[in-house]
Protein backbone atom coordinates (compact mmCIF):
# COMPACT_ATOMS: atom_id res chain seq x y z
CA UNK A 1 0.00 0.00 0.00
CA UNK A 2 1.28 3.44 -0.80
CA UNK A 3 1.35 6.39 1.49
CA UNK A 4 1.31 10.21 2.05
CA UNK A 5 4.57 10.71 4.13
CA UNK A 6 2.82 13.74 5.73
CA UNK A 7 -0.93 14.01 6.27
CA UNK A 8 -2.91 16.18 9.27
CA UNK A 9 -4.99 13.06 10.71
CA UNK A 10 -7.92 13.01 12.88
CA UNK A 11 -8.38 10.14 14.73
CA UNK A 12 -11.13 10.44 16.91
CA UNK A 13 -13.46 13.85 17.37
CA UNK A 14 -12.81 17.17 20.10
CA UNK A 15 -9.88 19.40 20.65
CA UNK A 16 -6.60 19.63 19.17
CA UNK A 17 -5.21 16.89 20.58
CA UNK A 18 -7.00 14.84 18.54
CA UNK A 19 -4.66 16.02 15.54
CA UNK A 20 -1.52 13.88 14.50
CA UNK A 21 0.87 14.44 12.00
CA UNK A 22 1.99 10.37 10.19
CA UNK A 23 1.53 8.69 7.18
CA UNK A 24 -1.83 8.12 5.55
CA UNK A 25 -3.15 5.62 2.99
CA UNK A 26 -3.19 6.63 -0.63
CA UNK A 27 -6.18 5.86 -3.29
CA UNK A 28 -4.65 4.01 -6.24
CA UNK A 29 -3.72 6.29 -8.82
CA UNK A 30 -5.68 4.67 -11.71
CA UNK A 31 -8.29 7.07 -12.50
CA UNK A 32 -7.29 10.10 -10.68
CA UNK A 33 -4.61 12.76 -10.48
CA UNK A 34 -1.62 12.91 -8.17
CA UNK A 35 -0.20 16.42 -6.96
CA UNK A 36 2.14 17.62 -4.87
CA UNK A 37 0.24 19.81 -2.34
CA UNK A 38 2.12 23.00 -1.42
CA UNK A 39 -0.53 25.35 -0.02
CA UNK A 40 -3.50 24.39 1.94
CA UNK A 41 -6.75 26.67 3.09
CA UNK A 42 -8.10 26.29 6.86
CA UNK A 43 -11.65 27.09 6.81
CA UNK A 44 -14.07 26.56 9.32
CA UNK A 45 -15.72 23.48 7.89
CA UNK A 46 -12.51 21.50 9.16
CA UNK A 47 -12.95 22.70 12.46
CA UNK A 48 -16.35 21.56 12.22
CA UNK A 49 -15.25 18.35 11.29
CA UNK A 50 -12.35 17.86 14.16
CA UNK A 51 -15.20 18.99 16.50
CA UNK A 52 -17.31 16.21 15.09
CA UNK A 53 -20.42 18.30 13.61
CA UNK A 54 -20.37 17.63 10.36
CA UNK A 55 -21.79 13.83 10.55
CA UNK A 56 -21.07 12.16 7.11
CA UNK A 57 -16.96 11.68 8.36
CA UNK A 58 -16.05 7.67 9.00
CA UNK A 59 -12.53 8.39 11.38
CA UNK A 60 -9.46 7.64 10.82
CA UNK A 61 -9.67 10.86 8.02
CA UNK A 62 -7.65 13.32 7.14
CA UNK A 63 -8.99 16.97 7.29
CA UNK A 64 -8.75 19.32 4.73
CA UNK A 65 -10.78 20.64 1.69
CA UNK A 66 -8.86 22.75 -0.92
CA UNK A 67 -5.45 23.26 -1.68
CA UNK A 68 -3.03 23.85 -4.21
CA UNK A 69 -0.41 21.99 -5.42
CA UNK A 70 1.68 20.86 -9.16
CA UNK A 71 0.62 17.71 -11.32
CA UNK A 72 3.15 14.56 -10.42
CA UNK A 73 1.91 12.14 -12.01
CA UNK A 74 -1.36 11.48 -14.44
CA UNK A 75 -3.51 7.97 -13.34
CA UNK A 76 -6.10 8.80 -16.13
CA UNK A 77 -6.04 9.96 -19.76
CA UNK A 78 -7.63 13.91 -19.67
CA UNK A 79 -6.91 16.66 -22.27
CA UNK A 80 -7.40 19.11 -19.86
CA UNK A 81 -4.37 18.43 -17.40
CA UNK A 82 -0.50 17.87 -17.63
CA UNK A 83 2.42 16.70 -15.50
CA UNK A 84 3.93 20.02 -14.09
CA UNK A 85 0.86 22.24 -14.12
CA UNK A 86 -0.47 24.48 -11.01
CA UNK A 87 -3.99 23.35 -9.92
CA UNK A 88 -6.61 23.79 -7.35
CA UNK A 89 -7.93 21.07 -5.67
CA UNK A 90 -11.11 20.70 -3.31
CA UNK A 91 -12.90 18.02 -2.26
CA UNK A 92 -15.99 18.85 0.65
CA UNK A 93 -14.93 15.15 1.99
CA UNK A 94 -11.66 16.41 3.49
CA UNK A 95 -8.82 14.47 2.68
CA UNK A 96 -6.79 17.15 1.10
CA UNK A 97 -4.30 18.20 4.20
CA UNK A 98 -1.55 15.90 2.96
CA UNK A 99 2.13 16.43 0.81
CA UNK A 100 0.97 13.88 -1.48
CA UNK A 101 -2.99 14.00 -2.93
CA UNK A 102 -4.56 11.41 -5.43
CA UNK A 103 -7.93 12.96 -6.36
CA UNK A 104 -10.90 12.71 -9.07
CA UNK A 105 -10.05 14.86 -12.60
CA UNK A 106 -13.31 16.61 -11.77
CA UNK A 107 -11.88 17.92 -8.42
CA UNK A 108 -8.88 19.66 -9.90
CA UNK A 109 -8.97 23.50 -11.43
CA UNK A 110 -6.08 24.98 -13.61
CA UNK A 111 -4.63 27.90 -11.53
CA UNK A 112 -4.10 30.63 -13.40
CA UNK A 113 -0.48 32.00 -13.87
CA UNK A 114 -1.34 35.21 -12.55
CA UNK A 115 -2.78 33.84 -9.40
CA UNK A 116 -0.01 32.84 -6.56
CA UNK A 117 -0.13 29.78 -4.64
CA UNK A 118 -1.53 31.40 -1.24
CA UNK A 119 -3.85 33.31 -2.55
CA UNK A 120 -5.26 30.42 -4.65
CA UNK A 121 -5.07 28.10 -1.60
CA UNK A 122 -7.58 30.95 -0.11
CA UNK A 123 -9.95 31.08 -2.87
CA UNK A 124 -12.15 28.11 -3.77
CA UNK A 125 -13.89 27.75 -0.50
CA UNK A 126 -14.30 31.10 0.10
CA UNK A 127 -16.23 32.22 -2.75
CA UNK A 128 -18.26 28.99 -3.27
CA UNK A 129 -19.65 29.96 -0.36
CA UNK A 130 -20.26 33.36 -1.35
CA UNK A 131 -21.27 32.75 -4.76
CA UNK A 132 -23.62 30.26 -3.17
CA UNK A 133 -25.47 32.37 -0.75
CA UNK A 134 -25.77 35.08 -2.32
CA UNK A 135 -27.10 34.19 -5.65
CA UNK A 136 -28.15 30.73 -5.44
CA UNK A 137 -29.95 30.81 -2.26
CA UNK A 138 -30.36 34.83 -1.84
CA UNK A 139 -31.61 35.29 -4.97
CA UNK A 140 -29.52 38.60 -5.04
CA UNK A 141 -30.78 41.74 -7.85
CA UNK A 142 -29.23 44.60 -8.71
CA UNK A 143 -29.83 47.73 -6.52
CA UNK A 144 -30.57 45.53 -3.24
CA UNK A 145 -29.42 45.86 0.38
CA UNK A 146 -27.52 43.24 1.62
CA UNK A 147 -26.29 42.48 5.15
CA UNK A 148 -23.08 40.58 5.70
CA UNK A 149 -22.00 39.29 9.24
CA UNK A 150 -18.48 38.97 9.39
CA UNK A 151 -17.33 41.13 6.05
CA UNK A 152 -14.15 40.99 7.49
CA UNK A 153 -13.25 37.25 6.94
CA UNK A 154 -12.82 34.78 4.34
CA UNK A 155 -16.57 33.99 3.05
CA UNK A 156 -17.40 37.74 4.16
CA UNK A 157 -14.62 39.66 1.55
CA UNK A 158 -15.84 37.20 -0.85
CA UNK A 159 -19.53 37.85 -0.58
CA UNK A 160 -19.06 41.82 -0.49
CA UNK A 161 -16.78 41.91 -3.82
CA UNK A 162 -19.13 39.69 -5.70
CA UNK A 163 -21.96 41.31 -4.27
CA UNK A 164 -20.44 44.43 -5.92
CA UNK A 165 -20.86 43.36 -9.15
CA UNK A 166 -24.09 43.88 -9.51
CA UNK A 167 -25.39 47.41 -10.39
CA UNK A 168 -26.29 48.89 -7.60
CA UNK A 169 -25.62 46.86 -4.45
CA UNK A 170 -25.05 48.78 -1.02
CA UNK A 171 -23.40 46.19 1.09
CA UNK A 172 -23.53 46.82 5.15
CA UNK A 173 -21.52 44.28 7.50
CA UNK A 174 -20.07 44.02 11.13
CA UNK A 175 -16.44 43.96 11.17
CA UNK A 176 -13.87 44.89 14.12
CA UNK A 177 -13.56 48.61 14.42
CA UNK A 178 -9.51 47.58 13.62
CA UNK A 179 -10.43 46.14 10.30
CA UNK A 180 -13.30 49.02 9.68
CA UNK A 181 -10.59 50.78 6.65
CA UNK A 182 -9.93 46.98 5.44
CA UNK A 183 -13.35 46.58 4.99
CA UNK A 184 -14.46 49.91 3.40
CA UNK A 185 -11.59 48.97 0.96
CA UNK A 186 -12.82 46.04 -0.27
CA UNK A 187 -16.30 47.93 -0.79
CA UNK A 188 -18.79 48.04 2.05
CA UNK A 189 -20.43 50.70 2.40
CA UNK A 190 -21.57 51.23 5.82
CA UNK A 191 -19.64 49.14 8.74
CA UNK A 192 -20.73 48.19 11.86
CA UNK A 193 -19.67 47.07 15.41
CA UNK A 194 -20.78 44.06 17.05
CA UNK A 195 -22.27 45.76 19.98
CA UNK A 196 -25.45 47.39 19.68
CA UNK A 197 -26.54 46.47 16.37
CA UNK A 198 -30.21 46.88 16.48
CA UNK A 199 -29.71 50.25 17.41
CA UNK A 200 -27.59 50.85 14.66
CA UNK A 201 -29.06 49.01 11.97
CA UNK A 202 -32.35 51.36 12.84
CA UNK A 203 -29.86 54.21 12.08
CA UNK A 204 -28.00 53.09 8.96
CA UNK A 205 -30.80 51.04 7.23
CA UNK A 206 -34.59 51.56 9.35
CA UNK A 207 -36.10 50.24 5.68
CA UNK A 208 -34.61 46.52 6.54
CA UNK A 209 -32.36 44.64 4.37
CA UNK A 210 -33.10 42.47 0.81
CA UNK A 211 -30.86 39.80 1.62
CA UNK A 212 -28.65 38.99 4.91
CA UNK A 213 -25.87 36.65 5.23
CA UNK A 214 -25.24 35.27 8.57
CA UNK A 215 -22.90 33.26 10.52
CA UNK A 216 -23.43 33.60 14.03
CA UNK A 217 -27.16 32.08 14.64
CA UNK A 218 -28.42 32.18 17.76
CA UNK A 219 -29.49 35.51 19.14
CA UNK A 220 -28.10 37.45 16.44
CA UNK A 221 -29.89 35.77 13.74
CA UNK A 222 -33.25 36.06 15.59
CA UNK A 223 -32.80 40.00 15.71
CA UNK A 224 -31.69 39.98 12.11
CA UNK A 225 -34.80 37.98 10.72
CA UNK A 226 -36.88 40.81 11.90
CA UNK A 227 -34.97 43.55 9.57
CA UNK A 228 -35.52 42.02 6.41
CA UNK A 229 -37.56 43.74 3.64
CA UNK A 230 -40.81 42.01 2.85
CA UNK A 231 -39.87 38.95 0.79
CA UNK A 232 -36.23 39.16 1.46
CA UNK A 233 -33.96 36.10 2.48
CA UNK A 234 -32.07 35.30 5.16
CA UNK A 235 -29.17 32.27 4.85
CA UNK A 236 -27.58 30.80 7.63
CA UNK A 237 -24.78 29.92 6.57
CA UNK A 238 -22.65 29.09 9.86
CA UNK A 239 -22.52 29.58 13.53
CA UNK A 240 -19.83 30.99 16.68
CA UNK A 241 -19.74 28.28 19.77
Amino acid sequence: MEFSEKAVVLKAFGSYDCLSIGKFPLVPLEGNIEVEVQWCGLNFSDLYTRQGLMYHHKLPMVLGTECVGVIKELGVKTDGFKVGQRVICFDYNGGIFRNILRIAPDKCYPLPEYVSNEQGASLFVNYLTAYFALFELGGLKPHSTVFISSCAGGVGCAATQLAKTLEGVTVIGTASLHKKDRVIANGVDHVLSHDNLQEQIESVCPNGFDLIIDNQAGNVFTLLQNKLKQLGKIVLIGEYD
